[in-house]
């Protein structure tokens, strides 16, 4: 039933479903894992198997220990996603407010992930006083479909 469930949300990511149907399949379970598990919840169009091997070649300390926001940087640049990252301290309220379509941010010692301005997971309930020290706005690939390609007709034949 988990195989099927597996290929179904793959077909779900691929056809643009936004979001994930089920959760990680190795990711969430150490202790450490609040990193890449966001990660994987608002990139969904990257493979599981993908962030673990990014985040093992690219911080000192990954699963046993926390990731820095360095680090994580780092890892963004690795798999080569769009983001638009911020140094400016806010609230998560404030953040929320700007609904942001794809997002994680770092609080005090915990990475969170935020789709369509809500906060996903276990990390739901927390305070909207809660500090931001930075964050990152992640940026879906661009799909061309048949009617958004540009044609390029040849007069000379």
């Amino acid at each position: 039933m988990r195989a099927i469930c597996r290929i179904a949300d793959k077909i779900w990511v691929r056809l643009g479903g936004g979001r994930h149907l089920i959760g990680p399949n190795k990711l969430g379970m150490g202790p450490h894992d609040c990193a890449p598990t966001s990660l994987y919840q608002v990139v969904p169009w990257i493979p599981e198997a993908r962030i673990i091997e990014a985040f093992q070649h690219c911080t000192d300390g990954w699963p046993y220990a926390g990731v820095t926001n360095k680090e994580f940087q780092i890892v963004v640049k690795y798999l080569e996603i769009d983001v638009r990252y911020s140094s400016a301290s806010e609230t998560i309220g404030t953040l929320l407010e700007r609904c942001p379509a794809r997002c994680i941010a770092l609080v005090p010692w915990h990475f969170i992930a935020i789709i369509n301005g809500k906060i996903i997971g276990r990390d739901a309930g927390m305070s909207h006083s809660t500090l931001v020290y930075c964050y990152w706005m992640f940026r879906p690939p661009r799909l061309l479909s048949a009617a958004n390609k540009r044609r390029i007709f040849d007069d000379t034949i």
